[in-house]
């Protein structure tokens, strides 16, 4: 092998004839670079566009539950209970002219948990923190048997 006196002695390149040529990683097509950068981007783009977007969701759902209706005060809640108290008494034949007093009003996590308790039966009626955005309240009762 016979050294080109240009280059410096530690070059240990070997001489090529025209034919052959040494492999330079410059020599990648430039596409495939370009789109393993424009997968990247694609896939670090859908990863931060879909928090972006929960991130919204999840924020404009909290808004949507604030613009709910006001919530329900005790008193309110005493008054919801006796009627639908009232009302699960009429439906089931009873008299339901209102003889429950109320023995319990509990706040709990999920709304309110109101007991009221009659001449044969003790109820317990579940309502909401709030009214709805129509302005409706609903209760669930319940027959927890008397005493």
């Amino acid at each position: 092998m016979d050294r080109d006196s240009d280059q410096p002695p530690d070059d240990l390149r070997p001489d090529l004839s025209d034919e052959q040529v040494l492999y330079d990683e410059a020599d990648i097509p430039p596409a495939i670079p370009e789109f393993v950068f424009w997968l990247g981007g694609a896939v670090g783009g859908g990863i931060l566009g879909n928090a972006t977007y929960d991130a919204l969701k999840a924020a404009l759902g909290a808004l949507r539950r604030i613009k709910d209706g006001p919530a329900l005060n005790e008193m309110e809640v005493v008054g919801f209970a006796r009627e639908a108290a009232r009302l699960r008494s009429r439906r089931n034949g009873e008299d339901g002219n209102g003889d429950f007093e109320v023995t319990a009003v509990e706040q709990t996590a999920g709304g309110w948990s109101v007991e009221l308790t009659g001449s044969t039966t003790t109820l317990r009626v579940r309502l909401p923190q709030r009214r709805d955005r129509n302005g409706i309240v609903q209760a669930r009762v319940r027959d927890i048997g008397f005493g």
